[in-house]
């Protein structure tokens, strides 16, 4: 199914999602440029909802600060199974990477790629494809459910000012676990530190467990990532080979 899906890319079904109706049609026009031939629109997450009911889309690409739903909300909604479509339905947040509040939810909605603007057609192209050939979570009921449901979306509360944190004294180093660079990270990994933006915005919390998802978004914010360097906890069955 993936290998068609790239195959077939000009045929895959893409619905844009954004307020702004000349960020719209330019992210569209950019699509049709590209070769895709299937492409909807919506104003919001609302209407984005509502063409999910009607219509089979492949993959989503929306901004996130949009009236009545915003992005991150309708993601949510079909993570937890509530929009009718696919809970692994890949989308793509279109974003100024303005709100770095944001990214930690979006992370943990497992999202499939950031696009930032302004964005160059050879980055959409580039970001669509990883899109398609990513899996967050398994169709039907799902286990990560639970944790979906948990995920902060409302941008008032989200984008409010926050009172800077006080530095924390600096823990000794624990046993056991191994520091990678992001690029060394796989699947199913855990996380024994938390990962943090560079102004300190909290990204993953320790104990999160990493999937290929999370690790190209990780690669994609390398450089606004305030470590360069992960503590990980291996999968038990790596740890009984070691």
């Amino acid at each position: 199914m993936l290998n068609q899906k790239i195959e077939n890319l000009e045929l895959q079904r893409i619905l844009v999602v954004d307020d702004n109706a000349f960020m719209r049609a330019a992210i569209t026009k950019v699509l049709s440029n590209l070769g895709f031939e299937h492409l909807e629109q919506a104003e919001n997450g609302q209407e984005a909802l509502v063409k999910l009911q009607g219509s089979e889309i492949d993959l989503v690409l929306t901004d996130i600060q949009m009236p009545e739903v915003n992005g991150l909300e309708f993601t949510k909604r079909v993570r937890c199974g509530l929009a009718g479509a696919a809970r692994n339905l890949p989308i793509i947040v279109i974003t100024s990477f303005s709100g770095d509040d944001t990214l930690s939810s979006a992370l943990a909605l497992d999202i499939n790629g950031f696009i930032s603007k302004p964005f160059k057609p050879i980055t959409v192209i580039k970001k669509v494809v990883l899109a398609l050939a990513e899996v967050t979570a398994p169709d039907g009921k799902s286990a990560l459910s639970e944790r979906y449901f948990g995920v902060e979306t409302d941008l008032d509360v989200l984008l409010r000012p926050k009172e800077a944190e006080a530095a924390e004294p600096e823990e000794a180093e624990e046993e056991g676990g191994l520091s990678l660079k992001v690029y060394e990270l796989r699947p199913n990994m855990r996380l024994l530190h938390e990962v943090r933006h560079k102004n300190g915005t909290l990204l993953l919390a320790a104990g999160f467990e990493l999937k290929q998802a999370t690790i190209n978004r990780l690669l994609e914010l390398r450089e606004s990532l305030a470590a360069k360097s992960f503590r990980v906890e291996l999968p038990e069955e790596e740890c009984d080979k070691a």
